[in-house]
């Protein structure tokens, strides 16, 4: 939502729709109230309280004095992390242009061991998730809600983040 500059749910398919929080939080940082840093706030005679704010650069929910017209400011650490969360590196994708798309980290390999998930909505697309076992890209009908990071536009998009990783997959599971 670019107004509240937060990442928000929706059933409602553009392009501008990301399939979990984290995604859109890594396509979006630079427009989160999670990266909005205090100095680029107006501080004159502006009124300070103790609140919690997320630190962009440690990656963390801290609490300290903040202007009570700050939008990265929280009454609890809880309501911080639920807002911020932070759910490790971006990694670099190998695709030829910036879809929006996150990569999790090449050592976990979490993304691709996990099975696709779709829920029932009424307008369905056909999406792409990595197969662990079979090493290969297959195609799914996904309903617009849920699931989880394994989940890409195209086969082609699947391939370049996947394909690449299959050894550390292997490794993970022998």
């Amino acid at each position: 939502d670019e107004g509240r500059k937060k990442c928000v749910a929706t059933h409602v398919l553009s392009k501008n729709t990301f399939h979990s929080q984290r995604h859109c939080q890594a396509s979006c940082a630079t427009y989160s109230v999670c990266y909005t840093r205090e100095s680029e706030w107006n501080k004159r005679k502006c009124t300070l309280e103790l609140a919690w704010y997320f630190d962009s650069i440690r990656r963390d929910c801290f609490q300290e004095k903040r202007c009570v017209n700050s939008t990265n400011r929280f009454k609890t650490r809880e309501e911080c992390l639920r807002e911020c969360p932070f759910g490790g590196e971006v990694a670099e994708c190998h695709l030829e242009k910036d879809d929006g798309h996150f990569c999790s980290s090449a050592e976990s390999g979490q993304t691709l061991t996990w099975p696709w998930q779709a829920l029932p909505l009424p307008r369905t697309s056909l999406r792409w998730y990595y197969d662990y076992r079979d090493g290969d890209c297959m195609s799914f009908l996904y309903r617009g809600c849920g699931g989880n990071e394994n989940n890409f536009p195209t086969k082609r998009t699947c391939d370049a983040i996947c394909s690449h990783r299959t050894s550390a997959i292997s490794g993970m599971h022998s």
